[in-house]
């Protein structure tokens, strides 16, 4: 009768251990595949962030958010926000950054920083269309938001915390990383480091190694590549081999147009 026993504990154990395979063989995929996910997640912010971007425009006479004609608006991620409502949007899962509840308003991470030739911070007449509907040349192309880490911004504020503001959400032109004037930029020990947010897009063609070296992370925010925001409304994801700073034949997507140092502020997002 000992026997039996012993047999029969033996084949459940073996029993049980043909059942943990067949399940590991089974969910194995699924993990592999999380980053899959998180991936989607992150483009279905950026698409819902280019919503609410085009809804902004069509009703600030279309304009960018941060476009330096509108005085009253100094940043994009707040002024964006009423038409968001949700502070999730704004950070992409595989962000580590948590909320700064250090000052007088809560800064919310924020993965994703705005083309800074679209809406230059520091633009003047002479460099940008005095046409409010001029659409962007390439729209297909041209990137309008990117992905960054190490951003943090009041973004339920439209200004962004206004006078007392530390940070704003960011702007980008593939080279350097801003925010939208000199009072809100707070440098680090080393002035290229913009207080430790960095692209996120891994090393694209036309980076400066030597000059901007530490506002570029040497990966991509995903295993494979980063999310896009391109003009035209569309997301995209793109390894960094696939993305350059300046227009050319050969790459997929850019910030700065091959012909001119800035890029005409858009009409609707289409």
């Amino acid at each position: 009768m000992r026997k039996q026993i012993g047999a029969v504990r033996l084949i459940d154990i073996v029993a049980v251990l043909i059942l943990c395979l067949a399940a590991a063989a089974i969910l194995f995929p699924i993990f592999a595949k999380s980053g899959t996910h998180r991936r989607i997640s992150c483009l279905s912010n950026l698409k819902q962030m280019g919503l609410g971007i085009a809804q902004y425009v069509q009703d600030n006479d279309g304009l960018l958010p941060a476009d330096p004609r509108q005085q009253h608006v100094a940043t994009w991620g707040g002024a964006i926000y009423p038409y968001i409502k949700t502070v999730g949007v704004y950070k992409c899962t595989e962000d580590s950054a948590t909320e700064d509840k250090s000052g007088a308003m809560v800064r919310y991470p924020v993965s994703y920083a705005l083309n800074a030739l679209l809406a230059p911070p520091k633009a003047t007449k002479g460099n940008i269309s005095t046409d409010a509907f001029v659409d962007v040349p390439d729209a297909s192309q041209t990137i309008l938001c990117f992905e960054v880490r190490g951003s943090r911004a009041a973004i339920m504020d439209p200004e962004e915390g206004g006078k007392t503001r530390v940070q704003t959400t960011l702007l980008g032109d593939g080279l350097n990383l801003t925010a939208y004037g000199p009072a809100d930029v707070k440098l680090s020990g080393d002035s290229n480091k913009l207080d430790g947010a960095q692209y996120a897009t891994g090393h694209v063609f036309g980076w400066n190694g030597t000059a901007q070296a530490n506002q570029w992370m040497d990966h991509p925010a995903h295993e494979a590549g980063s999310g896009y925001l391109l003009a035209d409304g569309h997301v995209r994801f793109y390894p960094p081999e696939s993305v350059s700073v300046v227009q050319d034949e050969t790459h997929k997507i850019f910030w700065r147009h091959a012909s001119t140092s800035t890029i005409n502020p858009p009409g609707a997002i289409k």
